[in-house]
Protein backbone atom coordinates (compact mmCIF):
# COMPACT_ATOMS: atom_id res chain seq x y z
CA UNK A 1 0.00 0.00 0.00
CA UNK A 2 1.47 3.41 -0.91
CA UNK A 3 2.24 5.93 1.83
CA UNK A 4 -0.40 8.62 2.30
CA UNK A 5 0.32 12.15 1.17
CA UNK A 6 -1.20 15.45 2.21
CA UNK A 7 -3.86 16.36 -0.38
CA UNK A 8 -4.66 19.99 -1.28
CA UNK A 9 -7.48 19.99 1.32
CA UNK A 10 -4.99 19.20 4.09
CA UNK A 11 -7.13 16.25 5.26
CA UNK A 12 -5.80 12.70 4.95
CA UNK A 13 -8.37 9.91 4.98
CA UNK A 14 -7.22 6.35 5.49
CA UNK A 15 -8.94 3.16 6.77
CA UNK A 16 -11.66 4.77 8.88
CA UNK A 17 -9.64 7.80 9.93
CA UNK A 18 -9.76 11.42 8.83
CA UNK A 19 -6.66 13.28 9.99
CA UNK A 20 -5.56 16.90 9.65
CA UNK A 21 -3.23 19.43 11.25
CA UNK A 22 -5.18 22.01 13.24
CA UNK A 23 -3.90 25.29 14.71
CA UNK A 24 -4.99 26.16 18.25
CA UNK A 25 -5.28 29.93 18.48
CA UNK A 26 -5.60 29.72 22.24
CA UNK A 27 -2.47 27.59 22.72
CA UNK A 28 -0.53 28.91 19.68
CA UNK A 29 0.56 25.41 18.66
CA UNK A 30 -0.37 22.89 16.00
CA UNK A 31 -2.35 19.79 16.96
CA UNK A 32 -3.51 16.77 14.97
CA UNK A 33 -7.28 16.37 14.75
CA UNK A 34 -8.14 12.70 14.21
CA UNK A 35 -11.73 11.78 13.45
CA UNK A 36 -12.38 8.05 13.78
CA UNK A 37 -15.23 6.20 12.09
CA UNK A 38 -17.06 3.98 14.56
CA UNK A 39 -20.47 2.80 13.33
CA UNK A 40 -21.27 1.29 16.75
CA UNK A 41 -21.12 4.80 18.23
CA UNK A 42 -23.15 6.40 15.46
CA UNK A 43 -20.49 7.48 12.98
CA UNK A 44 -17.50 9.81 13.16
CA UNK A 45 -15.95 10.61 16.56
CA UNK A 46 -13.67 13.63 16.93
CA UNK A 47 -10.42 13.22 18.77
CA UNK A 48 -6.82 14.32 18.89
CA UNK A 49 -3.41 12.72 18.52
CA UNK A 50 -1.96 12.05 21.96
CA UNK A 51 1.18 10.59 23.42
CA UNK A 52 0.32 6.98 24.37
CA UNK A 53 2.51 7.10 27.50
CA UNK A 54 1.38 10.45 28.94
CA UNK A 55 -2.09 10.70 27.35
CA UNK A 56 -1.36 14.38 26.71
CA UNK A 57 -2.09 16.07 23.40
CA UNK A 58 0.84 16.06 21.03
CA UNK A 59 1.72 19.60 19.98
CA UNK A 60 3.88 20.78 17.11
CA UNK A 61 5.67 24.10 16.56
CA UNK A 62 4.91 24.35 12.84
CA UNK A 63 2.44 23.20 10.23
CA UNK A 64 5.19 21.22 8.49
CA UNK A 65 5.94 19.28 11.68
CA UNK A 66 2.21 18.65 12.21
CA UNK A 67 1.82 17.42 8.62
CA UNK A 68 4.73 15.01 9.06
CA UNK A 69 3.13 13.65 12.25
CA UNK A 70 -0.26 13.33 10.53
CA UNK A 71 1.30 11.33 7.70
CA UNK A 72 3.20 9.13 10.15
CA UNK A 73 -0.03 8.39 12.02
CA UNK A 74 -1.87 7.60 8.78
CA UNK A 75 0.86 5.18 7.69
CA UNK A 76 -0.18 2.92 10.60
CA UNK A 77 -3.14 4.31 12.55
CA UNK A 78 -3.06 3.29 16.21
CA UNK A 79 -6.07 3.97 18.44
CA UNK A 80 -3.79 4.13 21.51
CA UNK A 81 -2.48 7.43 20.10
CA UNK A 82 -5.99 8.88 19.86
CA UNK A 83 -8.15 10.47 22.51
CA UNK A 84 -11.81 11.28 21.87
CA UNK A 85 -12.92 14.75 22.93
CA UNK A 86 -15.90 16.99 22.55
CA UNK A 87 -15.57 20.45 21.03
CA UNK A 88 -12.31 22.07 20.04
CA UNK A 89 -9.19 23.18 21.88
Amino acid sequence: MPSPTIPPTGVVTVRGWSVKPWFSRRQHVWLIQCDRYDPDCGGWLRGWLTNPQTHQLQTFPSMDAAQEAALAFCAGPDATQWCATHGVL
